[in-house]
């Protein structure tokens, strides 16, 4: 899995996970207009760029994405965003992590 960032990581941060087939490039129009005053984080899920690890399944992307979160001292989302599988993905970040959450969509 690898990671882009837009915006200072010291504002609220918002996750973004794109859907199945897609990068996190599909998720710049709309985080380009959030990157002024939140901290975006835009994960490609493993499968969907060359060289990445084999998609195993929406919990070992979850425990990914959680991961990062802690590594990156990520205390809570102002927002957690997930599209088609993406959504499924972020339900699971939210079931297993403890970083409170303060809008879904």
């Amino acid at each position: 899995m690898r990671f882009q960032t837009l915006g200072q990581k010291g504002n609220k941060t918002v996750l973004c996970i794109p859907g199945m087939f897609c990068t996190s490039e599909s998720c710049l129009p709309f985080a380009d207009l959030l990157k002024d005053e939140y901290y975006v984080i835009l994960p490609t899920l493993d499968g969907h760029y060359r060289g990445s690890e084999p998609l195993v399944g929406g919990m070992e992307e979850a425990k990914k994405i959680v991961s990062y979160l802690q590594q990156e001292k990520i205390e809570s989302l102002e927002m957690l965003h997930g599209t088609s599988m993406g959504a499924e993905i972020a339900l699971a970040v939210a079931a297993i992590c403890n970083i409170p959450v303060k809008h879904f969509f």
